[in-house]
């Protein structure tokens, strides 16, 4: 199973509706969190966040509290730009560019990222058990991640057509 094809212009998202759905749904809750991130200082995002503001300068807080100052509100339009427009191509069933695929593959790996952070994904983890009751956001983290590795693929030029 992929979850795009190569059309003569661009690539088509050929995903189930249900899965369709589900991706717009995880996509649209990091919207919503990047919009509550806009206002807040770095050392009052939610930990999940995090990850999506790296540090400049990991040796001097100083340095490192002036460049998240003037890079937060960019990075947080950067991520609400892709999420945004990952969700209107997928509610739209438009071909895509390879532009527009590029920003999708960004915006399911913001998105990805922030899942495993909340499920503080390590190397060596293994399955979860069934009794976990973490285990259906594992089950989106492992579908953001075959998402992931499809638009990878097919930007590599590795698509049927």
């Amino acid at each position: 199973m992929t979850a795009f094809e190569r059309t003569a212009t661009g690539y088509r998202c050929i995903l189930a509706d249900q899965l369709r759905s589900a991706l717009i749904t995880v996509l649209g809750e990091l919207r919503d969190e990047l919009e509550k991130a806009k206002t807040m200082p770095h050392d009052q995002l939610p930990e999940h966040l995090r990850r999506l503001f790296p540090a400049g300068y990991h040796a001097d807080a100083e340095q490192n509290a002036e460049y998240r100052r003037l890079t937060h509100d960019e990075l947080v339009a950067t991520h609400q730009r892709s999420v945004t427009e990952s969700i209107e191509l997928l509610e739209r069933s438009t071909e895509l560019s390879a532009d527009d695929l590029d920003r999708f593959v960004r915006a399911v790996n913001a998105t990805r990222l922030v899942v495993g952070t909340i499920l503080d994904v390590s190397e060596d983890e293994s399955e979860p058990a069934a009794d976990d009751p973490m285990v259906d956001l594992w089950e989106i983290y492992d579908f953001l991640g075959w998402v992931l590795y499809q638009g990878l693929t097919a930007l590599s030029g590795d698509v049927p057509e």
